[in-house]
């Protein structure tokens, strides 16, 4: 069975295979680990049902599924999910190592499935792998070996050979990236042999001939992307709850059936306060009343509520059942429509030209603080090639920024905060406009994608990789549309 899973904002339609269940309203059968187990080095030509059809007979499977790339191949790996914990692990001891089918050249590999914070944490705890950057431009790789070995062993490959590794740019490349705006350095990669040593390297390696230098843990690029959609995705919850006057009331959900009104109280009474707390319900034929899942605590101060987010989000409520709850900030109603409705109109294929056009960027953009005033002038044929649509606010605070080019190094030495975050937007503007396309998505989503950027707190990493490179542009970018498309 396929879906059509092309969104509005690509304007392609792409086939995705759906698994169909029956529904379980028993949460422990559906997120019990101890029952889901993971298999890599799958045959490209092995697909969900020839991975069902594999397992199917050492128990009960409630899903099978086969990861896939946007084209629909194969990752090569797979997960299997099942009634029992007894049957998880019966189907490791008989199949781990084992060949499937006629695909002789793969043998697969089986373990327990862990979450990806239970695999954060494993790498958090056992990395060697370091990333340094910020190095002066004149640094010397066998300089910086020798640098790097005071430090620890550095450890070898199948080669023998020590895994180190230092990207200098070329004249040309720093000539390049200094008529953009970006700065330019000395990147470097080196492994150590023991977790300490890489420890001891990043707190104590801090500066490079009287140059101050970044050293960190080497993250994938999976990984900083689901970090930065994660921050992203926080911050603008974040900036949306602190619009509302009251912010004292926190949502709950992924409740257990048995937890109560009298239960939730007792639950959240050790913060502070507690004005009301409700579980939501719905009747049965039976006019009995069941738990929907989820429900509302509205304390007394917001900071109370605030610290009860921090504290609760993610809580295990029942480790035998391996329970989490999600607590954020309450809503209300009709402005989560509101903000769906806007970012809707937002990512439309249709998208408004010209002062319409602007007059939807200004939406976006009084929405996040900025003054704006009620005057839209449309885009004519008479206006130079570097406007954008921030030339068409007029900020009561300051004159309007100009068109000319100016470079994020610039932009980010303004003093007042309004004009420099107009002047970044200015900078941005023309590089996601350019990079739509690419992507396909329509050009014409820029001010909506530069609006969303914006909301990146300036000492955020992402926002600095996101001015520097095209790369960082292009996650920030990925990351906004994902965001969008993820409202509907």
């Amino acid at each position: 069975m396929f879906s059509d899973v092309g969104g509005t904002h690509t304007g392609i339609s792409i086939p995705k295979p759906l698994r169909v269940m029956r529904q379980q309203r028993d949460s422990s059968s559906r997120s019990a680990p101890q029952a889901n187990i993971f298999i890599r080095n799958l045959h490209p030509d092995i697909d969900t049902s020839y991975l069902y059809d594999a397992f199917v007979s050492f128990g009960s499977v409630v899903s099978a599924k086969v990861a896939t790339n946007a084209d629909g191949t194969s990752k090569g790996f797979g997960f299997v999910q099942y009634a029992k914990e007894e049957d998880a692990n019966n189907a490791i001891r008989s199949l781990n190592g084992a060949i499937i089918g006629d695909y002789t050249e793969n043998k697969i590999e089986i373990e327990p499935y862990k979450s990806w914070k239970q695999r954060l944490e494993h790498i958090k705890a056992t990395f060697t792998n370091v990333y340094i950057k910020d190095l002066p431009l004149e640094s010397n790789p066998e300089e910086l070996r020798e640098e790097f070995r005071k430090y620890g062993t550095i450890a070898l490959n199948k080669a023998g050979e020590e895994m180190f590794r230092c990207i200098v740019p070329s004249e040309e490349q720093v000539a390049d990236a200094r008529e953009q705006g970006f700065k330019s350095s000395v990147v470097a990669f080196v492994n150590f042999s023991t977790h300490d040593e890489a420890v001891n390297f990043i707190e104590n390696f801090r500066e490079y001939k009287g140059q101050t230098v970044y050293a960190g843990r080497w993250q994938s690029r999976a990984e900083r992307q689901r970090e930065f959609a994660l921050r992203s995705k926080q911050y603008v919850i974040s900036q949306r709850a602190s619009r509302h006057n009251v912010k004292n009331n926190v949502y709950i959900k992924h409740l257990p059936e048995e937890v109560d009104d009298e239960t939730l109280t007792q639950m959240f009474s050790r913060f502070g306060k507690i004005t009301s707390a409700r579980v939501m319900t719905r009747v049965l034929d039976d006019k009995t009343t069941v738990s929907r899942g989820f429900g509302f605590v509205a304390f007394e101060t917001p900071e109370i509520a605030a610290n009860v987010v921090q504290e609760m989000n993610g809580f295990v409520i029942d480790s035998e059942r391996n329970i989490k709850i999600d607590v954020h900030i309450a809503e209300p109603k009709a402005e989560r429509a509101h903000n769906l409705t806007t970012l809707r109109k937002a990512i439309a294929p249709a998208a408004p030209q010209g002062a319409d056009m602007n007059r939807l960027f200004a939406e976006f953009m009084a929405q996040r603080g900025y003054p704006v005033a009620n005057v839209f002038p449309p885009v004519t044929a008479s206006m130079p090639m570097a406007y954008s649509p921030y030339d068409a606010m007029n900020y009561p605070m300051a004159p309007v920024m100009p068109a000319p080019a100016m470079t994020a190094e610039q932009a980010l030495a303004i003093g007042d905060p309004t004009q420099r975050r107009l002047a970044i937007g200015n900078v941005l503007y023309p590089r996601v406009e350019a990079m739509l396309p690419s992507l396909n998505v329509p050009a014409e989503n820029a001010p909506a994608v530069t609006g969303h950027l914006l909301e990146i707190p300036e000492d955020d990493e992402s926002f600095k990789m996101m001015l520097e490179s095209e790369d960082g542009l292009r996650a920030a970018v990925t990351n906004a549309l994902q965001f969008f498309s993820g409202q509907h």
